[in-house]
């Protein structure tokens, strides 16, 4: 990156795509299973009760895990902005401070081996 590079990001998309996580956080609640009456009648109901509660069991376990990085997401969206565009007015400069050695080749006598500046 030269002296005058500069990352030129959108932080207003960013803050969009924030708010967007959060829409589809909120709107992610999935609606829990209504298990049949309580008073289980036949093997096909009992049965039906344990499907239902295994269900129910992994999609509590799914929708946790969805929720928790949907979370993060949406945090990070959210601010990220600020940050980004902090680094995009001073990270340049700290690009450019790195050093290289640079190798120089002498023709004649003596090795030809390249030495360090």
């Amino acid at each position: 990156m030269g002296s005058k590079s500069k990352l030129q990001i959108d932080t207003q998309e960013l803050a969009s795509a924030g708010g967007k996580a959060t829409q589809t956080l909120a709107g992610s609640a999935a609606p829990t299973f209504a298990p049949p009456p309580p008073a289980a009648e036949s093997k096909l109901d009992a049965a039906l009760v344990g499907a239902i509660a295994k269900t129910e069991a992994i999609r509590t376990e799914v929708d946790t895990t969805d929720s928790l990085w949907a979370t993060k997401q949406q945090a990070a969206l959210t601010q990220s902005p600020p940050v980004l565009e902090q680094q995009d007015q001073k990270a340049a400069q700290d690009y450019n401070q790195v050093q290289f050695p640079t190798l120089v080749m002498e023709p004649g006598g003596g090795s030809n081996l390249p030495r360090s500046i």
